[in-house]
């Protein structure tokens, strides 16, 4: 080949860019090409599914090739691109020398269609086509343009959902972690009953519910039997698997949603009983007492029999706080006679 398409191509690659009047007219920013190569009609092709070599082409390209363009001169364009944009690069160098019309080719340089795009603008020539190589980037159609864009905004999205889903994670372990501070700060570790403060807490609101309606309430109040001794003589794990088992008992005898127990103290428990009278209330004892002294705690070396010791009383109706009512259930498990 002369030097006359190598001077030509040298010259085109030299014509300055091209600057678009305003930021939205997309489609039509040129700039100077990128990479220049000719191609040649392989003579031992058909003219039907004609092959191309490279005629030349310059250090740009050959860049982008990787390959030395000494060595690209005279090899096939399949050696650079793909079976996939070398169809379409076929197809449009054969429209190319068959109509004396330039086209353009999109093609993709890389991994996935999103890494790079390129586009060939193919223009006629005596010896060949010459392909001149832009980034596609650089004058993207409004078409492709909004394509990207939305990618992008997906993209977006994507990330939008996933800090969503770790904060909606980062929320309910927050909301776990303060369920169990509320829990700590209104039950008993031990037991598993509402602490000393939640009791009287719920027990004076249905002290004043049933102070307002005149309905029935019983106080019962228990004291764990040789609970000292046990943890003495046991140590602290006896004396917690004592606290745990007696209680479950207590949360089993007790009317779900309505009676109200509570650890007092280390070894006094109390069972508030709404719409119950004392009869009821030394019903309650007996029922507690029974299944008490049928559940022996199993201590690792053995097992154990508890037993309790209880008093009750009525609410009054001159009664004017809980602690009246509190009091002489006291008084009453002081006695012993339940």
């Amino acid at each position: 080949m002369s030097d006359k398409p190598t001077q030509e191509l040298v010259k085109i690659a030299e014509v300055p860019p091209l600057v678009p009047v305003g930021a939205r007219d997309f489609g039509v920013l040129r700039i100077l090409p990128e990479g220049i190569f000719l191609a040649v009609r392989d003579q031992n092709s058909s003219n039907v599914a004609p092959l191309y070599v490279f005629g030349f082409c310059n250090p740009a390209f050959a860049r982008m090739a990787e390959r030395e363009a000494e060595a690209l001169l005279g090899t096939s364009l399949d050696t650079v691109f793909s079976t996939t944009n070398s169809t379409a690069i076929g197809n449009g160098m054969k429209h190319v020398e068959d109509t004396g019309v330039r086209t353009s080719v999109d093609i993709v340089l890389g991994k996935t269609p999103r890494q790079r795009f390129w586009r060939l603008t193919l223009v006629p020539h005596d010896d060949g086509v010459i392909a001149l190589v832009n980034d596609r980037t650089a004058h993207i159609s409004r078409e492709n343009y909004l394509e990207d864009r939305a990618v992008k905004l997906i993209d977006q999205s994507n990330i939008l959902e996933s800090s969503r889903r770790d904060l909606e994670d980062e929320v309910l372990r927050l909301r776990s972690k303060l369920n169990d501070m509320e829990r700590a700060a209104k039950f008993d570790s031990v037991s598993g009953l509402p602490n000393r403060a939640y009791f009287l807490e719920r027990a004076g609101a249905e002290f004043q519910r049933s102070q307002r309606y005149a309905h029935d309430m019983t106080l019962v109040m228990m004291r764990i039997q040789g609970l000292a001794e046990i943890s003495k003589k046991q140590g602290a794990e006896v004396n917690s698997r004592v606290l745990t088992s007696f209680g479950q008992i207590c949360e089993t005898v007790c009317r779900g949603g309505m009676d109200i127990a509570g650890r007092i103290k280390d070894d006094e428990v109390a069972v508030l009983l709404p719409e119950t009278n004392l009869t009821g209330g030394l019903m309650f004892i007996d029922r507690l007492r029974s299944i008490v002294a049928n559940t022996p705690v199993n201590t690792g070396d053995g097992y154990i029999r508890l037993g309790i010791r209880a008093g009750v009383d009525a609410m009054q109706a001159d009664d004017t706080t809980f602690s009246a009512c509190m009091t002489r259930a006291k008084a009453s498990m002081a006695k012993g006679k339940i």
